[in-house]
């Protein structure tokens, strides 16, 4: 099993070892952006919280997903060229999760191949080998199988130190997915953890202890990701998700109809029955799924065996009824409960089902040479399940023919659970081959499924990549704008491909999208946020565009400089509005009054001298005090400095930045410093300290703090 496990790594390497990387969708049209911005800025010793090319400058730290506080990222994009990195950062959650899931497995006394076989389940399933092109989700799952070895050995270990061990992996592994950035999937991995420590430890005597060392470095943890977590709560509570409606977190619900997945894999022809691939796969693989029918129809066994069969039976029934989203009994729950409905894809929680086969497909295949009355139950089952999947393929093309794929594909299903159960039942008798075959049948079947779909379809070198990146002709200077869909409107995004080759816009594609005041189709909002080109697209029809590239780029007129003066300001509570009925070169919309020189007075003159990411600096002139205007997106944590001196940030047009400058102001910089990036560091850093007091204190001292007992 071993080698099998070496063998799927090595496939799911192999574009990055000929020098290639993996582009299927996030990965290309958003994380490899983002990673490319965050290895420009450790290159030249800038902060990377802010991110000019996106939506005329996004808080990207508190959209979480670009994790750049984490110490692996921090390392990889730090010491290694950005191909390289991309490729290891995109792989190094699978060997950990395999062996995780082994550890754990091995914990509940299931035999070393059968454990490595589940590690192997897991990790290879369809849920993580889709969700190949959500790098930030994987690094998290990878943590989960550790995350619940660690609460085993704290609940049932005697020892204080081991214990304490465990505690100690507990608090960092929390940490470590915090700072990884992905709420959603941390929300899952606290289902996962409380109900495998509830299910552990709700008829013990120290119950009530365990869960508060729990708490308590969890707690930890938690004050170990703050540095992600305070900038993640802030750019949500700006972003456009506030404004979504109670539908929202029912997007991207498991279909029932989904379920046939299960039995055959192919049937569809986009393989699920919705929009997404990736977010909707549910196959497990035939030789998994038959294998946890034969762990839960054959019984008998250990006590301990008996325990783990009920606990994943259980996972698996929590993560189905998350995963339904809306189709589902939680549905009111998930859209009510605070946070959690501001999450999309309730499907997500497939990886909750995915987690419990494992350890089903690992017990089964320890079971599978057993020979009494419940084996022969167990064969019924089994071959029952490959008759449900020859009915689905006959039935599929009458009664859904509009989701239905070619004829040989929808029957790549049936074949591949007549050949598992076949082999099972080979295994069964004890036939020499039976047993690694169908281990091989297992890795093959998982391999292809997810490898063809997240990473041999699309990955090249990086050089050729960008130069097949859909952007305006010509030089990449200024901004522009391809994709104004609204927030709340479902539908696929253009992709940020065009970031790699220089461009920056003014919309964007991201999972936190900052709320906005302005109507960026129309033509004012566009010229003041300084947009040159506009995708020839129906919701720009209003906009004066001047001619339509061979690429399909309409470059539009007169877009103003990114940094000017005005000294005409007028008071407005609607921008959306108010910014069409103004002379928007001359005038510009504020939210309070401002005492600026007359109008008839002249405009200064301004020059960017320095412009990286957060730090901006502006030689300028003006004979009297006017309103500088730059149009970087507006944010609490900007700084303004005139002659090294504070002065207040004026939201300007809704969205961008100003200043109000007097006559003897020469040099002026905008600093972006957010404050809860400043509390969040700070946090994190006590807790670091916390943490590492606790582990090197004497065991008796260690007890005290976690009991919270006085000393003697």
């Amino acid at each position: 099993m071993c080698v099998l496990a070496a063998g799927l790594l090595t496939a799911l390497a192999g574009p990055s070892l000929i020098g290639r990387i993996c582009t299927a969708d996030d990965l290309g049209s958003f994380h490899l952006p983002l990673r490319a911005f965050y290895a420009d800025c450790l290159k030249h010793g800038d902060r990377f919280d802010w991110m000019p090319q996106l939506y005329c400058g996004w808080f990207v730290t508190g959209e979480g997903q670009l994790g750049g506080y984490h110490p692996l990222h921090w390392l990889l994009y730090r010491c290694l060229p950005l191909s390289t990195a991309f490729g290891l950062e995109c792989l190094l959650g699978y060997p950990l999760m395999i062996w995780g899931m082994y550890r754990l497995l091995r914990r509940w006394e299931i035999p070393r191949d059968s454990a490595m076989f589940g590690g192997v389940s897991f990790a290879f399933s369809g849920f993580c080998l889709l969700h190949f092109v959500h790098v930030n989700a994987i690094e998290i799952v990878a943590h989960l199988p550790w995350l619940l070895l660690a609460i085993d050995v704290s609940i049932k270990s005697e020892d204080r130190r081991t214990s304490r061990r465990a505690g100690i992996a507990i608090a960092a592994l929390t940490g470590s997915q915090l700072l990884l950035g992905y709420p959603q999937y941390v929300w899952l991995s606290l289902v996962a953890e409380f109900g495998y420590f509830i299910w552990l430890s709700w008829q013990r005597a120290n119950f009530r202890a365990s869960l508060a060392r729990l708490t308590f470095w969890k707690t930890i943890g938690v004050a170990l990701g703050a540095v992600q977590l305070l900038p993640t709560i802030e750019a949500l509570g700006e972003s456009a998700r506030q404004a979504a409606d109670s539908s929202f977190s029912g997007w991207g619900s498991l279909a029932p109809l989904n379920l046939i997945q299960l039995f055959d894999p192919y049937l569809f022809a986009t393989r699920v029955v919705g929009q997404n691939t990736h977010e909707l796969g549910l196959y497990a693989g035939s030789v998994v799924l038959l294998l946890a029918i034969w762990a839960v129809t054959n019984g008998g066994g250990s006590l301990i065996r008996l325990r783990l069969v009920n606990g994943a039976i259980g996972l698996i029934a929590i993560g189905f009824l998350l995963a339904m989203g809306e189709f589902g009994p939680f549905r009111w729950l998930v859209s009510h409960l605070p946070v959690i409905n501001k999450f999309r894809f309730p499907c997500r929680a497939i990886v909750l089902v995915h987690l419990g086969l494992a350890p089903l497909a690992a017990l089964g295949l320890t079971k599978l040479g057993n020979s009494d009355d419940r084996s022969r139950r167990a064969l019924k089952c089994i071959w029952a399940a490959a008759g449900i999947s020859i009915a689905l393929a006959i039935a599929g093309p009458i009664v859904w023919p509009e989701y239905v794929s070619s004829l040989p594909l929808v029957w790549i299903g049936p074949v591949l659970f007549t050949f598992a159960a076949s082999l099972m039942t080979l295994a069964h008798t004890r036939f020499r081959f039976a047993r690694g075959a169908l281990m091989l049948l297992a890795a093959v079947d998982l391999g292809i499924y997810g490898m063809s779909y997240a990473v041999y379809p699309s990955s090249m070198p990086l050089e050729p990549f960008v130069a097949t990146v859909d952007a305006p002709p010509g030089p990449s200077t200024g901004r522009v704008a391809g994709d104004l869909v609204a927030p709340n409107q479902r539908g696929l995004r253009i992709g940020n491909e065009m970031l790699l080759a220089g461009w920056s816009r003014v919309d964007g594609y991201a999972g936190l999208e900052p709320a906005r005041r302005l109507d960026y189709p129309r033509t004012a909002a566009l010229q003041v946020a300084g947009v040159g080109w506009i995708s020839s697209v129906d919701q720009f029809a209003d906009s004066d565009s001047t001619g339509l590239s061979d690429r399909g780029w309409r470059e539009l007129s007169e877009p103003l400089p990114r940094a000017r003066f005005v000294n005409q300001v007028t008071v407005s509570v609607d921008p959306a509005r108010d910014i069409s009925r103004i002379a928007i070169e001359k005038y510009a919309l504020v939210d309070t009054p401002l005492d600026l020189a007359p109008p008839e007075n002249d405009r200064g003159a301004v020059q960017i001298v320095y412009d990286r990411p957060g730090d901006i600096r502006m030689q300028v002139s003006t004979p009297t005090r006017q309103l500088l205007v730059l149009a970087e997106s507006w944010h609490c944590g900007w700084q303004a400095m005139a002659n090294d001196k504070a002065v207040p940030v004026v939201r300007v047009n809704g969205d961008f930045l100003g200043c109000a400058i007097d006559p003897a102001t020469t040099e002026v910089r905008f600093r972006f410093r957010p404050p809860s990036v400043r509390w969040g560091l700070l946090v994190s850093c006590l807790g670091l300290s916390f943490l590492m007091a606790v582990a090197f204190l004497p065991t008796t001292a260690n007890d005290r703090v976690l009991r919270a007992e006085p000393g003697p």
